[in-house]
């Protein structure tokens, strides 16, 4: 008896396909403040060279958008994939 078949393989990977972006998009929504704000300096200084640059509300909203995005993602892979 095999203990891992090919359609165990492909469900495995059809399920990292749904719960990996969701996984991501909620991380993103519950970061701290403080992660939030050192990555908001980071990416600013990498960016635009200066790491006060970018505003909270701008960043903020850009965070939750690719979380949003990211989330809706998993949610229709999940929907095409099993049902």
């Amino acid at each position: 008896m095999e203990i891992l078949s090919i359609n165990f393989a492909i469900f495995v990977i059809k399920l990292a396909f749904c719960v990996v972006p969701i996984a991501f998009g909620v991380r993103l929504i519950t970061f701290s403040s403080e992660i939030k704000e050192e990555t908001m300096r980071k990416l600013s200084e990498k960016l635009l060279g200066e790491p006060n640059l970018v505003e909270r509300g701008v960043f903020n909203f850009g965070l939750y958008f690719i979380a949003s995005i990211f989330i809706l993602f998993g949610s229709i892979v999940f929907i095409i994939m099993f049902l």
